[in-house]
């Protein structure tokens, strides 16, 4: 874990109010696995006085950048959206405990609602062989092209729940109708959404004998586990999403104890 401040390279508009922010942080950079995320704390401090967290979705060692999705949300977001070329934002990270996927895996669906895809594009620099990406999103005015941010062998569809791009529905009845003809050995499947969506997959992925991961997202205020404010129930006891997680086994989350 590193304390720096990074300098943005690049701060885009992709969607509806979501941009895609680079950063350039050799220590993060260097460090960052797959699952992990950054506390970001932006010039001057009376913006907010705790750091916010943010999933890393990209990291270019070769070129010490990292990169963020975000959607404007509040103050700090929205001030975020408005940073330029060279400006400097405070980074404590990477921190979270990475997920280690086992040798003989033979597919990865990588399941994401809205800015949910975020922490999954993280995977496809090392799996995008095996990948099976599915987004769901609103509209045509969310869909973001993960193609773009990491062009890939992978798999990418789309849903969206008007039918303006790609299939009518969410990303819940795309997986379900995709996997309707298909056949998976030593799949594994990855998602992150909303907590709704979380708990109807970790049920579906559970009749279908997949094993699954969620993603969980929760309000931080160290993001290093020293506040035990995010604290959530598993069969093993209280774990802390920041230190613990993010990623946890869908099988081990207590769901009737966490609210939508």
């Amino acid at each position: 874990m590193s304390v720096l401040d990074a300098k943005v390279v690049f701060n885009k508009c992709l969607a509806k109010e979501i941009y895609f922010l680079l950063l350039k942080a050799k220590e993060v950079s260097l460090k960052a696995k797959p699952g992990q995320f950054v506390m970001l704390k932006l010039y001057p401090d009376r913006l907010a006085f705790l750091r916010r967290p943010f999933s890393i979705c990209l990291s270019l060692p070769e070129k010490d950048i990292f990169a963020i999705l975000y959607t404007i949300k509040g103050k700090v977001t929205q001030s975020m959206s408005s940073l330029n070329t060279g400006a400097t934002i405070s980074v404590v990270g990477p921190l979270g405990n990475p997920l280690k996927l086992p040798e003989n895996i033979s597919d990865l669906i990588l399941i994401g609602g809205g800015i949910g895809i975020a922490p999954l594009i993280s995977f496809l620099p090392m799996y995008h062989e095996k990948a099976h990406f599915i987004a769901g999103f609103r509209s045509s005015e969310d869909y973001i092209d993960v193609k773009e941010i990491f062009p890939g062998t992978y798999e990418y569809i789309v849903a969206t729940e008007d039918g303006s791009k790609g299939y009518k529905g969410t990303s819940l009845d795309l997986f379900r109708q995709y996997t309707k003809s298909r056949v998976f050995n030593n799949a594994i499947v990855i998602s992150c959404g909303p907590l709704a969506m979380l708990k109807k997959l970790s049920k579906i992925c559970a009749q279908a004998k997949l094993t699954c991961y969620v993603f969980l997202e929760t309000h931080m205020a160290c993001g290093m586990g020293l506040c035990q404010g995010c604290v959530v129930k598993t069969k093993q006891g209280y774990k802390r999403v920041c230190k613990d997680g993010p990623i946890f086994s869908a099988e081990e989350i207590c769901w009737e104890e966490i609210r939508d």
